[in-house]
């Protein structure tokens, strides 16, 4: 299995999550400027996919840290 491309596809995954909340904290503020409604539920979408964000960011890292593992036990070997 390759670890570096499991890794980048976490990454990538990141990368969205990471413009989505951009944009939602854009719009959190809008509402707040404006006092719209439904600001407990946008919040809690960002909560949800700031998570979701922070576990792709370890889980990526986790990955990679394991691929350059074996990489270097392959070129000892």
């Amino acid at each position: 299995m390759d670890y570096t491309q499991w890794a980048q596809e976490y990454v990538l995954e990141q990368e969205k999550l990471k413009k989505k909340l951009t944009s939602l904290r854009a719009e959190l503020r809008e509402r707040l400027k404006s006092g719209e409604e439904g600001v407990y539920l946008l919040k809690r979408r960002i909560v949800i996919l700031n998570s979701m964000y922070i576990d792709c960011k370890n889980t990526a890292n986790i990955l990679m840290e394991r691929g350059r593992r074996l990489n270097v036990k392959e070129a000892c070997a």
